[in-house]
């Protein structure tokens, strides 16, 4: 028993050791770790200076020297913090992105700065189902782009033509009309659109390439057309 009072009181006394202000200013890992531009990212910190102002910066490349984005807030009255993001920029390709929060502190007179880094993944599209016959409904599925935005969709079809069309994608996930295939789930940043197909449309491969209409995200995927039994 005298040996683990002795344990704890040493424990207790190196803990006495450390500054004050190292124990302060934790920021958690963001929840999630990982989504696409459709996702809402969150991030929480503890034991900052309370009703003092708080910088977060966003950059929307983990190596990028200079933020994308800057915006001030205040702690809570005992030094938490939640913060949102939404949203956030992406391309055709994933991304490493960085959140980082600084404070003056005016306890210690210093800056403190704490950063974490997520992954953003790039948006995608298929077709339900990816090939079927002509006569048969198909729905364009999207996903992954920043939400209530318009996304173009340029369809070529077999003899080279190109068809325009728009769809939105979701501010909310909810779970869309389907077709003979039943409900789909449309996560946040998600959208749907229906074709139907009639037994006269050239035979071969339709290829969609959907582009978000205010960034440079997007993404195509194809289906091919047999003639019908």
């Amino acid at each position: 028993m005298r040996t683990r009072t002795l344990a704890i009181a040493v424990a207790l006394a190196a803990l006495w050791l450390v500054p004050a202000d190292a124990l302060a200013h934790s920021l958690a890992p963001p929840s999630p770790t990982a989504g696409d531009g459709g996702t809402t990212f969150y991030f929480y910190g503890r034991a900052w200076q309370a009703g003092q102002y708080v910088q977060a910066q966003y950059y929307r490349r983990d190596t990028d020297s200079r933020p994308f984005r800057v915006k001030t807030f205040r702690a809570g009255s005992n030094g938490s913090f939640a913060f949102r993001l939404l949203n956030p920029f992406f391309f055709d390709t994933g991304r490493l992105q960085r959140m980082c929060f600084a404070q003056f502190d005016t306890r210690y007179s210093r800056t403190y700065r704490k950063c974490k880094p997520f992954y953003v993944g790039p948006a995608y599209a298929y077709f339900m189902p990816a090939d079927g016959q002509a006569g048969q409904v198909f729905v364009l599925v999207a996903g992954g782009f920043q939400a209530n935005r318009t996304l173009n969709i340029e369809l070529t079809i077999p003899d080279g033509t190109v068809q325009n069309y728009s769809m939105t994608t979701r501010s909310r996930p909810a779970f869309v009309q389907g077709g003979e295939f039943g409900p789909v789930f449309l996560p946040r940043g998600g959208a749907s659109r229906r074709f139907q197909s009639n037994v006269t449309d050239p035979l071969g491969q339709y290829t969609a390439f959907v582009k978000q209409s205010d960034a440079p995200a997007r993404a195509r995927t194809s289906l091919m057309l047999f003639p019908p039994n």
